[in-house]
């Protein structure tokens, strides 16, 4: 049944932009319009992958600001009054129901048609490849300008819908569906050598605040230390309450909100806390000693945690307001959860019900335990982190007995390995831009911090743990701790 009647809410809908009423009712109605539910996922590909092809291109899912407003205006270029095709292959439903929907995605969310950094020449074809290899397992966008005139969609071409009021238009080559390529694990080997800090017209510094903790295992002191540093490496210091690690931060306009898991000892009581970075007046969060692992939704001052507080000990997943008010059990088993941008949707580390299949999950907040679907089948893939302005996912895994980086989109496809050292790296966390990543790494058997800028690949470290241990002994109150059960966190 046509979908046209849709095609204007999916943006909304996929940013995040539509209002809990709003989108509770555009749910409802895909559920019952089979050709929306297809439309639906069909752009959700058709996105992905335009992210795909600007992050193995430009590095980052997104161009910067001044070649966005160079191919705004080349595209509304009234002369000769040009007709851009978009020519995708993927399924002539999305040509025919799409068209005006895929231009709308390419300028309201940033996915400009980019080669390389350059702004494609208005007078020669250019074509762009997911990243993924070859030509079998990649989907090919060829950009053109011509000075036919198109007034209306030709009948014969009915892949061709104008988009009102622009001279855009998008044509695919008819397929039966659209074919996720395979799940294969490339060695993207980016390096992880310590290195000076690259110029800065190749990868600007890094900027934010990271925060992560460490155990110091001096005599006097056989506590956890939260460690607070700018992302350049500079102005290192210490939050002033001992015994406190997995740290959550939160920028708002009044600055840092920080929540993290208070072991008491000595300074704080044994649960999920939230304060500001004086840690005066902490808030208590659920109140039970197991509850852990907490992150921020990026548009509302809204946490989501897990916690073994039930008598099974299984690992479950709650959230609450930053306050600890209003908390609600998800009713879905897992752990590490993290927010994707638009403050609805989670990635988790969990199973399904029988407990066969494991690895990442992604679930809603409004219907977490029947809405859970599998992302990546992999029981060794830890610490996701859902990218905070696209649909990238980053988490670390061991499947050759050595912790590494690895990417993937929020539907699993085309994982890639990011570290390939024999060293360990793990607890990957995104930078506020989406173009770094804060991991820690033991490189020559010494813990550091380390960032890595994605669009060239270099690592630094950025911080020495010296004689500090990453993970604590296996004593009261820690039990038998890992250090990949920790985390860090980076924010603006």
């Amino acid at each position: 049944m046509p979908t046209e009647h849709i095609s204007h809410q999916i943006e909304a809908y996929l940013s995040g932009q539509l209002s809990p009423s709003a989108r509770h009712k555009f749910e409802t109605h895909v559920a019952a319009c089979a050709g929306c539910t297809r439309e639906l996922a069909e752009t959700e590909y058709l996105v992905a992958q335009l992210q795909q092809t600007f992050i193995k291109k430009l590095g980052k899912p997104t161009p910067p600001p001044h070649l966005r407003l160079q191919i705004r205006q080349k595209l509304y270029e009234p002369e000769p009054r040009r007709r851009w095709y978009f020519p995708w292959a993927l399924s002539g439903r999305v040509a025919n129901t799409v068209g005006t929907l895929a231009v709308i995605l390419l300028l309201g969310a940033g996915l400009f048609v980019t080669i390389q950094g350059q702004l494609l020449p208005s007078s020669s074809p250019a074509t762009l490849e997911t990243a993924g290899g070859g030509p079998q397992n990649s989907t090919a966008v060829n950009v053109t300008a011509t000075s036919e005139s198109v007034a209306s969609p030709s009948a014969a071409d009915p892949a061709h819908t104008a988009s009102a009021g622009d001279s855009l238009h998008l044509n695919a080559a008819p397929t039966s569906q659209p074919t996720a390529p395979p799940e294969v694990v490339s060695a993207a080997a980016l390096p992880t050598t310590e290195a000076e800090p690259a110029p800065s017209a190749v990868a600007p510094a890094p900027v934010g605040t990271i925060a992560f903790a460490a155990f110091n295992p001096a005599d006097h002191r056989r506590v956890y230390e939260l460690h607070l540093i700018n992302a350049d490496g500079s102005n290192h210091r210490l939050f002033p309450l001992d015994g406190v690690s997995e740290p959550a931060l939160r920028h708002t306009g009044d600055g840092h909100w920080l929540a993290y898991r208070a072991w008491g000892q000595p300074t704080s009581p044994r649960s999920l806390l939230t304060s500001d970075l004086t840690g005066e007046m902490p808030r208590m969060v659920g109140g039970f000693w197991e509850d852990a692992q907490p992150d921020w939704s990026p548009i509302e001052n809204r946490l989501v945690f897990a916690s073994q507080r039930e008598s099974d000990r299984r690992w479950r997943l709650y959230t609450s307001w930053g306050d600890g008010s209003a908390e609600r059990d998800l009713r879905r088993e897992g752990k590490s959860p993290s927010f994707a941008p638009d403050g609805r949707r989670l990635v988790f580390e969990g199973c399904d019900t029988a407990g066969e299949v494991c690895g990442l999950w992604q679930t809603t907040l409004e219907n977490s335990e029947q809405s859970a679907q599998l992302i990546l089948a992999d029981n060794q893939a830890k610490s996701p982190d859902w990218s905070p302005v696209n649909e990238q996912i980053v988490y670390m895994a061991n499947p050759d007995d050595n912790w590494d980086l690895y990417l993937t989109d929020s539907s699993g496809r085309q994982p890639q390995r990011l570290t390939t050292s024999p060293a360990s790296e793990g607890l990957p966390a995104w930078s506020p831009d989406g173009e770094w990543l804060a991991f820690v790494s033991n490189q020559n058997n010494r813990w550091g911090l380390w960032v890595m800028h994605l669009p060239g690949g270099a690592s630094q470290k950025i911080y020495d743990f010296g004689e500090s241990e990453f993970s604590p002994p296996a004593e009261a109150p820690y039990d038998d701790p890992h250090w990949w059960d920790e985390q860090l966190s980076w924010s603006e």
